[in-house]
């Protein structure tokens, strides 16, 4: 009963919950240790910038609605194969672009194209900060 009221007021811990009985399902199907597993994935690259913002952070996220998904307060962009998540920073002065792709070099140059895109949307220029 306690791990299905914690469950239920904290739903990233049920998701956790569900990965983690995926993973242990894996291990069990293929009779693999959890290090062989971890080794069959795919290489990827994390780049996080932040972009300054010269009006308030709910403002620039409507304005960047057509770039993407919505998902909770920002929003998900696909582009050539890359993932790549925009949300505002906690201090309001500017938003996050965690981009995630099959390369670091990949990754810079799908983040530089995001950020133009979002400069060109918020008519100002992509300052990294």
């Amino acid at each position: 009963r306690e791990a299905r009221r914690l469950a239920a007021r904290d739903p990233w811990l049920r998701d956790g919950l569900q990965l983690a009985l995926r993973v242990l399902a894996a291990i069990k199907e293929r009779g693999l240790p959890l290090a062989a597993l971890a080794d069959e994935l795919p290489p990827f690259a994390l780049l996080e910038e932040c972009v300054a913002l010269r009006e308030p952070p709910a403002a620039a996220m409507r304005r960047l609605a057509p770039l993407g998904e919505a998902t909770g307060e920002g929003l998900r962009v696909e582009e050539s194969g890359a993932a790549v998540r925009i949300w505002p920073q906690k201090s309001g002065r500017g938003l996050r672009v965690l981009t995630e792709a099959a390369a670091s070099e990949t990754a810079a140059e799908i983040s530089a194209l995001v950020r133009g895109k979002i400069a060109n949307l918020l008519d100002t220029e992509s300052e990294i900060v």
